[in-house]
């Protein structure tokens, strides 16, 4: 073989080590790093889309977070109180949401510091 020759077959060994390290390097950021943000991003978004319709229909006073007083005039009274209980829950209901979303993607759930 000729000077030439070796290093050419020199050169193609390392440039395919350098593909073969390349490759599996992309794979494993896309695994644990895009992937998962991905499904964050639309996880969060789903949980927006839930909390935000949840949030008007309190608005509206058609939630079913919102208990039914035993008279008018206590609805009236607390109205108010009603209210911030319906979307307090129905935040807690949205992080079930985003929870449960995460897990049907095959993500484990984290804890959020409240």
């Amino acid at each position: 073989m000729t000077e030439v020759t070796k290093l050419t077959k020199k050169n193609k060994n390392v440039l395919l080590t350098i593909v073969g390290v390349a490759i599996i390097a992309g794979g494993l950021f896309y695994w644990f790093q895009w992937r998962p943000s991905e499904i964050r991003k639309q996880c969060s978004q789903e949980r927006t889309v839930y909390l935000d319709s949840e949030l008007q229909k309190i608005k509206d006073g058609e939630s079913e977070f919102i208990i039914e007083p035993d008279s008018i005039s206590e609805y009236r009274n607390n109205i108010d109180k009603i209210k911030t209980a319906a979307r307090k829950e129905a935040r807690e209901e949205s992080q079930g949401v985003y929870e449960r979303c995460l897990s049907s993607k095959g993500l484990k759930t984290e804890v959020l510091v409240k």
